[in-house]
């Protein structure tokens, strides 16, 4: 499982920063410019046969609190999966390079500010996906462990994904980062 982005505002398909127009949903209200960020993680194979139904899961989480919406055990969503898919054939490659990707973090807001708060991208749409700030916790920090599993086999990697307020404005937040560990 591997996280490379060469920067942290767009480097496909690692960091995926897009804008788009969306319509709320009701009647009378105004389509708004929206600005949509997600971090993935990619995994590679290091068979030369397809490794059926991969699959990554939210393993681990710290802090976990009843209050966060932290769902551990719940899978992740397959990159550009329309409906949500939690699985897929992990093809092999000659250069050793992933070719499969999973959606882990997003945010999610206006474009004129940056997001508040981020979510998990679980495959499963009913659990709630933004991740509350605890105001007793201090920082908006916290360390994951992703599982890839599929055919048998499985590999967990750790991850710091946190939120730091703005250096020179206390009331803003800079935008979700996601790092190996």
């Amino acid at each position: 499982m591997v996280f490379l982005p060469e920067d942290d505002r767009d480097s496909r398909p690692y960091v995926m920063t897009s804008e788009l127009v969306e319509w709320s949903g009701q009647f009378g209200d105004p389509a708004q410019r929206v600005r949509r960020r997600k971090y993935r993680v990619g995994v590679k194979s290091l068979s030369k046969a397809i490794v059926p139904n991969v699959s990554v899961v939210l393993s681990k989480c710290t802090p976990l609190s009843e209050h966060n919406n932290i769902h551990v055990g719940h899978r992740l969503t397959v990159m550009d999966s329309e409906p949500p898919a939690h699985e897929a054939d992990l093809h092999p490659t000659n250069t050793g390079e992933p070719t499969l990707f999973f959606d882990v973090v997003f945010e999610c807001d206006g474009t004129s500010k940056i997001p508040e708060r981020f979510g998990f991208c679980y495959a499963n749409t009913k659990p709630m996906r933004v991740v509350d700030y605890d105001l007793h916790q201090g920082d908006y920090s916290f360390t994951v462990t992703l599982r890839a599993q599929g055919g048998g086999y499985s590999c967990e990697r750790d991850f710091k994904i946190y939120k730091e307020f703005h250096k020179h404005d206390w009331r803003t937040h800079e935008p979700v980062m996601m790092e190996p560990l």
